[in-house]
Protein backbone atom coordinates (compact mmCIF):
# COMPACT_ATOMS: atom_id res chain seq x y z
CA UNK A 1 0.00 0.00 0.00
CA UNK A 2 1.75 3.42 -0.77
CA UNK A 3 2.12 5.52 1.84
CA UNK A 4 -0.46 8.77 2.94
CA UNK A 5 1.71 11.22 1.11
CA UNK A 6 1.62 9.55 -2.07
CA UNK A 7 -2.07 8.78 -1.88
CA UNK A 8 -2.63 12.51 -1.36
CA UNK A 9 0.14 13.51 -3.75
CA UNK A 10 -1.56 16.83 -4.92
CA UNK A 11 -2.54 18.21 -1.63
CA UNK A 12 0.87 17.22 -0.37
CA UNK A 13 2.39 19.57 -2.85
CA UNK A 14 -0.63 22.47 -1.76
CA UNK A 15 0.95 22.16 1.85
CA UNK A 16 5.00 22.54 0.97
CA UNK A 17 5.00 26.56 1.37
CA UNK A 18 6.42 28.58 -1.58
CA UNK A 19 9.49 29.98 0.30
CA UNK A 20 11.29 28.79 3.08
CA UNK A 21 9.74 29.57 6.52
CA UNK A 22 11.04 29.31 10.00
CA UNK A 23 10.97 25.55 11.56
CA UNK A 24 7.36 24.74 13.29
CA UNK A 25 4.83 21.93 13.40
CA UNK A 26 4.99 20.07 9.99
CA UNK A 27 1.62 19.46 8.48
CA UNK A 28 0.86 15.61 8.46
CA UNK A 29 1.28 14.28 5.35
CA UNK A 30 4.64 16.02 5.24
CA UNK A 31 5.66 14.46 8.98
CA UNK A 32 4.54 11.02 6.49
CA UNK A 33 7.07 11.63 3.57
CA UNK A 34 9.45 12.42 5.94
CA UNK A 35 8.97 9.04 8.16
CA UNK A 36 8.97 7.49 4.58
CA UNK A 37 12.27 7.65 4.03
CA UNK A 38 13.59 7.85 7.42
CA UNK A 39 14.74 11.74 6.79
CA UNK A 40 12.90 13.33 9.76
CA UNK A 41 16.32 14.44 11.56
CA UNK A 42 14.96 17.17 13.84
CA UNK A 43 13.00 14.33 15.13
CA UNK A 44 15.90 12.17 14.82
CA UNK A 45 18.30 14.82 17.14
CA UNK A 46 20.51 15.17 14.22
CA UNK A 47 19.49 18.87 12.91
CA UNK A 48 18.15 21.76 14.47
CA UNK A 49 15.76 22.76 11.98
CA UNK A 50 13.97 21.88 9.20
CA UNK A 51 12.36 23.59 5.98
CA UNK A 52 11.23 22.37 2.67
CA UNK A 53 9.81 24.54 -0.01
CA UNK A 54 9.20 24.71 -3.42
CA UNK A 55 10.23 27.20 -6.25
CA UNK A 56 9.30 27.97 -9.49
CA UNK A 57 12.91 27.82 -11.84
CA UNK A 58 12.11 28.34 -15.67
CA UNK A 59 9.02 26.27 -16.24
CA UNK A 60 9.38 23.94 -13.31
CA UNK A 61 7.89 23.27 -9.38
CA UNK A 62 11.25 22.39 -7.91
CA UNK A 63 10.94 20.83 -4.00
CA UNK A 64 13.86 22.09 -1.94
CA UNK A 65 14.95 20.87 1.56
CA UNK A 66 17.36 21.65 4.10
CA UNK A 67 18.79 20.79 7.43
CA UNK A 68 20.82 22.80 10.14
CA UNK A 69 23.00 20.70 12.40
CA UNK A 70 23.30 21.08 15.67
CA UNK A 71 26.61 22.29 15.55
CA UNK A 72 27.17 24.38 12.59
CA UNK A 73 30.41 24.63 11.01
CA UNK A 74 29.16 27.90 8.72
CA UNK A 75 29.54 25.44 5.32
CA UNK A 76 26.80 24.33 2.93
CA UNK A 77 26.43 20.51 1.29
CA UNK A 78 24.61 20.47 -1.46
CA UNK A 79 23.36 16.83 -2.18
CA UNK A 80 22.49 16.19 -5.99
CA UNK A 81 21.04 12.83 -6.93
CA UNK A 82 21.01 10.89 -9.61
CA UNK A 83 18.63 9.46 -12.43
CA UNK A 84 15.37 8.01 -10.93
CA UNK A 85 16.59 9.01 -7.78
CA UNK A 86 15.43 12.14 -5.17
CA UNK A 87 15.95 13.54 -2.17
CA UNK A 88 14.39 10.98 0.13
CA UNK A 89 16.80 7.99 -1.08
CA UNK A 90 19.85 10.30 0.05
CA UNK A 91 19.11 9.82 4.15
CA UNK A 92 22.48 8.05 5.12
CA UNK A 93 24.62 10.88 3.06
CA UNK A 94 22.26 13.71 4.65
CA UNK A 95 22.91 12.78 8.19
CA UNK A 96 26.49 12.55 7.86
CA UNK A 97 26.65 15.60 6.23
CA UNK A 98 24.67 16.57 9.48
CA UNK A 99 27.14 15.02 11.55
CA UNK A 100 29.92 17.18 10.25
CA UNK A 101 28.14 20.16 10.73
CA UNK A 102 27.32 20.99 7.44
CA UNK A 103 24.33 22.46 6.61
CA UNK A 104 22.34 20.41 4.25
CA UNK A 105 20.42 21.61 0.77
CA UNK A 106 18.90 18.97 -1.35
CA UNK A 107 16.43 19.40 -4.11
CA UNK A 108 14.60 17.25 -6.41
CA UNK A 109 15.37 17.17 -10.23
CA UNK A 110 12.37 17.80 -12.70
CA UNK A 111 10.56 14.68 -13.36
CA UNK A 112 11.61 13.17 -9.77
CA UNK A 113 10.24 13.18 -6.36
CA UNK A 114 8.16 16.00 -5.94
CA UNK A 115 9.33 18.50 -8.35
CA UNK A 116 6.93 18.94 -11.30
CA UNK A 117 7.80 17.54 -14.76
CA UNK A 118 7.53 14.62 -17.24
CA UNK A 119 8.71 11.45 -15.31
CA UNK A 120 12.27 11.09 -16.26
CA UNK A 121 12.78 13.57 -19.01
CA UNK A 122 14.63 16.63 -19.95
CA UNK A 123 15.46 17.96 -22.95
CA UNK A 124 19.27 18.96 -22.34
CA UNK A 125 21.46 18.53 -18.92
CA UNK A 126 21.52 22.38 -19.32
CA UNK A 127 18.24 22.66 -18.29
CA UNK A 128 19.30 20.83 -15.06
CA UNK A 129 22.33 22.70 -14.19
CA UNK A 130 20.43 25.76 -14.93
CA UNK A 131 18.58 24.77 -11.70
CA UNK A 132 21.67 24.05 -9.63
CA UNK A 133 23.32 27.51 -10.50
CA UNK A 134 19.70 29.47 -9.99
CA UNK A 135 19.84 27.83 -6.15
CA UNK A 136 23.23 28.29 -5.65
CA UNK A 137 23.31 31.74 -6.82
CA UNK A 138 19.90 32.86 -5.17
CA UNK A 139 21.27 31.76 -1.37
CA UNK A 140 24.37 33.37 -1.98
CA UNK A 141 26.22 30.05 -1.09
CA UNK A 142 30.35 31.01 -1.12
CA UNK A 143 31.48 28.12 1.15
CA UNK A 144 30.12 25.10 -0.08
CA UNK A 145 30.67 21.70 -1.45
CA UNK A 146 28.83 19.77 -3.70
CA UNK A 147 27.77 15.72 -3.12
CA UNK A 148 26.60 13.85 -6.81
CA UNK A 149 25.51 10.79 -7.62
CA UNK A 150 25.80 9.78 -11.46
CA UNK A 151 23.52 12.17 -12.90
CA UNK A 152 23.99 14.46 -10.24
CA UNK A 153 27.65 14.52 -10.81
CA UNK A 154 26.83 15.53 -14.70
CA UNK A 155 24.87 18.35 -13.30
CA UNK A 156 27.37 19.44 -10.96
CA UNK A 157 29.98 18.83 -13.55
CA UNK A 158 28.01 20.62 -16.29
CA UNK A 159 27.94 23.88 -14.30
CA UNK A 160 31.61 24.43 -13.85
CA UNK A 161 32.42 23.24 -17.56
CA UNK A 162 29.18 26.22 -18.55
CA UNK A 163 31.61 29.22 -16.08
CA UNK A 164 34.81 28.02 -18.12
CA UNK A 165 32.75 28.90 -21.54
CA UNK A 166 31.16 31.88 -20.37
CA UNK A 167 33.92 33.96 -21.80
CA UNK A 168 33.55 32.63 -25.09
CA UNK A 169 30.06 31.68 -25.47
CA UNK A 170 29.24 29.12 -28.47
CA UNK A 171 26.50 30.16 -31.39
CA UNK A 172 23.39 28.72 -30.42
CA UNK A 173 24.36 27.85 -26.29
CA UNK A 174 21.37 28.22 -23.94
CA UNK A 175 23.66 27.19 -21.10
CA UNK A 176 21.25 29.06 -18.70
CA UNK A 177 22.66 30.77 -15.18
CA UNK A 178 26.08 30.41 -14.31
CA UNK A 179 27.49 30.44 -10.72
CA UNK A 180 28.51 33.32 -9.22
CA UNK A 181 30.66 30.86 -6.86
CA UNK A 182 32.68 27.57 -7.35
CA UNK A 183 32.37 24.98 -5.24
CA UNK A 184 34.92 24.28 -2.68
CA UNK A 185 35.03 20.68 -3.27
CA UNK A 186 33.50 17.82 -5.71
CA UNK A 187 32.29 14.44 -4.64
CA UNK A 188 31.86 12.56 -7.33
CA UNK A 189 29.92 9.00 -6.83
CA UNK A 190 29.70 6.54 -9.99
CA UNK A 191 30.11 10.01 -12.18
CA UNK A 192 27.99 10.01 -15.64
CA UNK A 193 29.26 10.83 -18.74
CA UNK A 194 27.88 7.80 -20.67
CA UNK A 195 26.29 4.64 -19.42
CA UNK A 196 27.91 1.00 -19.76
CA UNK A 197 27.23 -0.78 -23.20
CA UNK A 198 26.54 2.85 -24.77
CA UNK A 199 27.80 2.41 -28.47
CA UNK A 200 25.19 -0.52 -28.62
CA UNK A 201 22.42 1.77 -27.16
CA UNK A 202 23.41 4.90 -28.96
CA UNK A 203 22.46 2.60 -32.10
CA UNK A 204 19.32 1.43 -30.36
CA UNK A 205 18.06 4.44 -29.75
CA UNK A 206 18.17 6.01 -33.03
CA UNK A 207 16.66 3.26 -34.19
CA UNK A 208 13.88 3.62 -31.74
CA UNK A 209 13.53 7.26 -31.20
CA UNK A 210 11.08 7.83 -34.65
CA UNK A 211 8.73 4.54 -33.22
CA UNK A 212 8.50 4.90 -29.47
CA UNK A 213 8.75 7.63 -27.04
CA UNK A 214 9.61 6.05 -23.78
CA UNK A 215 10.78 2.25 -22.95
CA UNK A 216 10.51 -0.06 -19.19
CA UNK A 217 12.30 0.58 -16.79
CA UNK A 218 13.95 -2.51 -15.61
CA UNK A 219 15.25 -2.83 -11.67
CA UNK A 220 18.39 -4.12 -11.73
CA UNK A 221 20.21 -4.18 -8.34
CA UNK A 222 22.28 -1.00 -8.01
CA UNK A 223 23.64 -1.46 -4.23
CA UNK A 224 25.09 -4.54 -2.32
CA UNK A 225 22.47 -3.44 0.35
CA UNK A 226 19.65 -5.87 -0.79
CA UNK A 227 16.82 -4.14 1.87
CA UNK A 228 17.56 -1.20 -0.40
CA UNK A 229 16.98 -2.71 -3.68
CA UNK A 230 14.09 -4.36 -2.80
CA UNK A 231 12.58 -0.74 -0.89
CA UNK A 232 13.64 0.95 -4.24
CA UNK A 233 11.35 -1.94 -6.56
CA UNK A 234 8.52 -2.38 -4.09
CA UNK A 235 8.13 0.72 -1.15
CA UNK A 236 9.16 3.64 -3.25
CA UNK A 237 6.36 5.34 -4.95
CA UNK A 238 8.02 7.73 -6.22
CA UNK A 239 10.18 5.80 -8.89
CA UNK A 240 9.19 6.07 -12.32
CA UNK A 241 8.74 2.82 -14.41
CA UNK A 242 9.67 4.04 -17.77
CA UNK A 243 12.72 5.87 -19.03
CA UNK A 244 11.67 8.81 -22.23
CA UNK A 245 13.82 8.27 -24.69
CA UNK A 246 14.10 12.00 -24.97
CA UNK A 247 16.48 11.50 -21.51
CA UNK A 248 18.83 9.09 -23.50
CA UNK A 249 18.80 11.99 -25.97
CA UNK A 250 19.93 14.73 -23.61
CA UNK A 251 22.18 11.96 -22.37
CA UNK A 252 24.32 11.68 -25.28
CA UNK A 253 24.41 15.59 -26.25
CA UNK A 254 25.77 15.52 -22.78
CA UNK A 255 28.39 12.95 -23.58
CA UNK A 256 30.05 14.88 -26.56
CA UNK A 257 29.75 18.23 -24.88
CA UNK A 258 32.03 17.15 -22.12
CA UNK A 259 34.28 15.83 -24.67
CA UNK A 260 34.79 19.47 -26.43
CA UNK A 261 35.08 21.01 -22.83
CA UNK A 262 39.35 21.77 -22.10
CA UNK A 263 40.80 21.05 -18.97
CA UNK A 264 39.57 23.61 -16.28
CA UNK A 265 41.70 26.61 -15.67
CA UNK A 266 40.78 26.70 -11.93
CA UNK A 267 41.75 24.73 -9.12
CA UNK A 268 39.61 22.78 -7.46
CA UNK A 269 39.57 19.55 -4.93
CA UNK A 270 37.96 17.04 -6.93
CA UNK A 271 37.28 13.55 -5.85
CA UNK A 272 35.67 10.63 -7.14
CA UNK A 273 34.31 7.71 -5.59
CA UNK A 274 33.63 4.40 -7.72
CA UNK A 275 32.33 0.94 -6.84
CA UNK A 276 34.20 -1.70 -9.63
CA UNK A 277 30.86 -3.44 -10.05
CA UNK A 278 29.04 -0.89 -10.76
CA UNK A 279 27.28 -1.96 -14.23
CA UNK A 280 24.96 1.09 -14.81
CA UNK A 281 27.79 3.43 -15.88
CA UNK A 282 30.55 2.66 -18.55
CA UNK A 283 33.27 4.40 -15.53
CA UNK A 284 36.02 3.63 -16.71
CA UNK A 285 36.27 5.77 -19.76
CA UNK A 286 34.06 8.22 -17.76
CA UNK A 287 36.66 8.85 -15.15
CA UNK A 288 39.28 9.20 -18.44
CA UNK A 289 37.14 11.62 -20.04
CA UNK A 290 36.76 13.53 -16.31
CA UNK A 291 39.89 13.22 -15.57
CA UNK A 292 41.21 14.99 -18.97
CA UNK A 293 38.93 18.27 -17.86
CA UNK A 294 40.04 17.82 -14.13
CA UNK A 295 43.53 16.66 -14.10
CA UNK A 296 43.67 17.18 -10.32
CA UNK A 297 41.21 14.38 -9.46
CA UNK A 298 41.44 11.94 -7.10
CA UNK A 299 39.41 8.50 -7.45
CA UNK A 300 39.36 6.00 -4.81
Amino acid sequence: MNPAFFQQFDHLIQLIPHHPQASGPLATLIEDYLKHYGIHFVEAGCASTYQIWQSHIGPYRIVEQRWQPQQDKGKTLIVLHGYFDHSGLFGKLIRWGLEQGYQVHCFDLPGHGLSSGEAGAIGHFDQYSHILATIINREGYQDYEIIGQSTGCAVALNCLFNCERQASKEQGDNEGERLQHWPAKMTLLAPLVRVRYWPLLRWLYYLLRPFVGHIRRSFSPSSHDVAFNDFLKEDDPLQTKTVPLCWIGAMDLWAKKIKKVPPVDKEIESVIIQGNQDSTVDWRYNHQVIRQRLPQTQIH
